[in-house]
């Protein structure tokens, strides 16, 4: 039985690739090109000591361009004496990238064969008569009806969401069956590798969300990060109940006292401005996401002439996000969403 599961996951995995391979051959190049360059610079690989007695599961983003960034948060763990266990999607050139840094222990979201019928779904839906109830309606610990819609508004792109639009709450009800099946997913790989830790990047999407919120219903912490204001640097931020709805980047209680006890110098103003001045004339500032691709600092006046504007006024500026994305995953939301916001911001202005 055992061999026939495993032959099934291999056949699964070989699908899998030769989907990307022939469905997106720039990308699986791309990764071919990242795995082979890891390969040239670290030769046989790494061979860390993972002998610790706690364990972490880290949240990979399954690609051999990012797992070298993994590999620092991999390593600051093994130091503390944890046991890492690779949650990541499924993929040959995954496998070799993560085994060059000595992690052979790998959990893959399919590995839990689940079915969710259209009548939970349906019985879930049933039960809201607004998005905000769609939204706040929970299903078995976890925020299913947050994540779904987060998740349908990412791949949609659409900025508002209609419940009581018939297209909408049918495309709505396969996300909802999706969130719940990540849902029962997420309970069997804690219950298989009991982790002291669990790491995420996204954990406001499916299936990141379902795996974060019942590690805070068992009370394991989870260390979100992302990327930092410029190129190098690592936002980490500690996560349990108290916490679980603020941002990476935003400061706790302490820091925030501690900063205000501290005395603020001229250098501190001088330094704080010189790094965005300088992040953003090197087109570092959060090159992640590519904003300043193409683009060049200017004068003052030219943006004037440019948008017709009246030098004698002030100038307002509104930094809009992407409407669709990362919509509910922090704080307590004042509007609707980010459409509504900005509507009403523009409004009033």
């Amino acid at each position: 039985m055992l061999k026939r599961i495993t032959g099934k996951l291999g056949l699964l995995e070989f699908a899998k690739d030769c989907f990307v391979r022939f469905k997106y051959p720039e990308k699986w190049q791309a990764d071919c090109d990242d795995l082979n360059s890891i390969y040239a610079q670290l030769g046989q690989g790494i061979k860390p000591d993972f002998s610790g007695a706690n364990k972490v599961v880290l949240g990979g983003m399954g690609s051999p361009a990012t797992i070298a960034q993994e590999s620092l948060i991999m390593k600051a763990f093994e130091k503390a004496g944890y046991r890492p266990v690779m949650w990541v999607p499924r993929g040959k050139l995954i496998r070799r990238s993560y085994a060059i840094f000595g992690v052979h222990h790998l959990v893959f979201n399919d590995e839990y064969w689940i079915r969710i019928s259209s009548e939970e779904a349906n019985h879930f839906l049933d039960e809201v008569n607004s998005l905000d109830d769609l939204i706040n309606n929970e299903w078995n610990g976890a925020r299913v009806g947050r994540f779904a819609v987060s998740s349908f508004m990412r791949v949609t792109r659409l900025g508002t969401v209609d419940i009581n639009n018939h297209e909408v709450r049918t495309s709505l009800r396969s996300y909802i069956k999706e969130s719940m099946a990540a849902c029962k997913r997420a309970k069997a790989i804690l219950d298989k590798t009991c982790p002291n830790a669990v790491t995420l990047v996204d954990r406001g999407y499916t299936p990141a969300g379902e795996l974060f919120d019942l590690c805070m219903k068992r009370g394991i912490p989870v260390i979100n990060w992302i990327g930092g204001h410029k190129n190098g640097c690592f936002i980490l931020k500690r996560l349990t109940k108290e916490n679980r709805d603020h941002h990476p980047a935003s400061l706790s209680e302490r820091s925030w006292a501690r900063l205000q006890k501290m005395e603020w110098k001229t250098k501190h103003k001088e330094e704080t401005i010189g790094e965005i001045q300088r992040c953003y004339a090197t087109g570092e500032w959060f090159a992640e996401v590519a904003t300043q691709v193409g683009r060049k600092l200017v004068k003052p006046e030219e943006v004037e002439k440019q948008l017709n504007l009246d030098a004698k006024k002030k100038t307002a500026c509104i930094f809009s996000h992407i409407f669709w994305d990362a919509t509910f995953f922090w704080g307590e939301d004042l509007f609707d969403n980010y459409e509504d916001w900005f509507v009403r911001t523009v409004r009033a202005a």
